[in-house]
This record gives C-alpha cells, structure tokens and sequence, in this order.
C-alpha cells in the first residue's frame, strides 16, 4: 500500500509484520466440574443422634468465577441407607464452617438442595462442599429399631439443570451445568453401641526383653460406646 498523510499529504513507508499472531479462544461463559474431593471422610461409625461430616464434593470453576446455586444429592446402597437413617430427613451444606445451604429427602432417595447462598468457586480454582448430618435414634419404636444401616450420602451427577446441580457465571450471567458423575463416599455406619480398641503403649521396663522373663509384646483397652459390648474372638 501507499499511504498519504491526511494533513501533510506527504507519502509514508509502511512496514508490515509477515508473522502470525496469538490465538485467541473465545468463549460464551464459564465451566464446572464436580467431583468427590480427596479429604472426603474414611468409612466411620457413629452412634445415634451423632453430627457427622458424610463427605465432601469439589467445584473446579474454568474461565470465570462461579456461583453455586444448586446441588443434587442421592442416598445410595438403598437396601440399607434411607432418609430415615437422618434427623429431620435432611443433611446441611457448608462451606467450611459456614452454613450455605440444605438439602432434604422428602421421599425416595433423592433430594434437591434449597438455594445455595455464599459459595463463589473461583475463575481458575476450586472450592470444597462439605455434606453433614445427624444420625437417627435407634429404640423399639424407631425411627430406627436395629443397628447396622450404612448411610451413604453422594452427589447426583445425572440430575442437571434448574431442578438439580447449577450454578451462575459471575461475568457471564449465564446458568452454568456442571460436569462429573455420581461420587462414592465411603460411608457411616449406624450402630447403638460399638467397642473403640486403642493401643497401649508400653512401659520403659516391659519394652526391655531380658532373658527368662515373661513380657507382654503388645496391649490394648477396648472402650464401650453408646451401650454394653459384648466381646467374643
């Protein structure tokens, strides 16, 4: 080209660059994926009327911050893990010690969270869900009358959308599905009394193996929790 300045009228030298610049990607909002986090809970026993944490759920948040709205949850190993395993039929959400949110199983093994309120993943980062609740009483007349139900709370990753898991794109405004299966937690288990066993260490003088001398090698205590045990082998 021959360029011409617009007010000296004098022709200029236009240097062009050959090279081929940065792609840029473009994209309508952001994205979330769910999944269960690796400090979820190991597989615990708990008594009845005992708070326990049930698991916790990681929000991985890509190309913007987002708001969580929503999330499904589900009761799973059916045959022994129902609503009525829970106080109030209902688990509470949290974000760290914050309360953000419940999530009850009015009937069946599902349950829809009210709305989430407070828990922003960031653009680029992640943030973690903890799932809490409190295990039923066990009596003759119920709401449990045995022990053994292994309570099972995890996130539903089929149930998407307005009346499941969502979320919104700060930037975007945009109502945001998130990605990720069904997690597995490891679970509670639900048992009126249980025995606790506990090493007990040993003394200076029973560590010191002599030569025709009876020592123990190894002790222990078993507590009772929640009621009379039984022990047998």
């Amino acid at each position: 080209p021959s360029p011409t300045g617009l007010v000296s009228g004098q022709s200029a030298t236009v240097t062009e660059n050959g090279s081929v610049g940065q792609t840029m990607t473009m994209t309508s909002s952001g994205s979330l994926t769910a999944s269960k986090d690796t400090n979820s809970p190991p597989y615990v026993i708990a008594s009845p009327g005992q708070t326990v944490e049930l698991g916790r759920i990681k929000f991985v948040a890509a190309n913007e911050d987002v708001q969580l709205r929503q999330v499904a949850l589900q009761l799973t190993g059916f045959a022994s893990s129902t609503r009525i395993d829970l106080v109030g039929q209902k688990v509470d959400l949290f974000d760290g010690v914050t309360l953000v949110g419940t999530a009850v199983f009015a009937s069946g093994n599902t349950a829809t969270s009210s709305a989430i309120s407070g828990f922003t993943v960031p653009k680029d980062g992640f943030k973690v869900l903890s799932v809490k609740g409190t295990t039923a009483g066990i009596s003759n007349s119920g709401p449990l009358t045995r022990s053994g139900d292994l309570l099972s709370v995890d996130y539903d990753g089929n149930n998407n959308g307005l009346n499941g898991n969502y979320g919104v794109g700060v930037s975007s405004g945009t109502n945001i599905t998130p990605t990720g299966a069904d997690t597995a937690v490891s679970g509670v288990r639900i048992t009126k009394a249980y025995p606790s066993v506990a090493q007990v260490a040993l003394s200076s003088g029973e560590a010191l193996l002599q030569a025709g001398a009876a020592k123990p090698l190894y002790k222990f205590k078993v507590t009772a929790v929640g009621g009379e045990v039984s022990l047998t082998k």
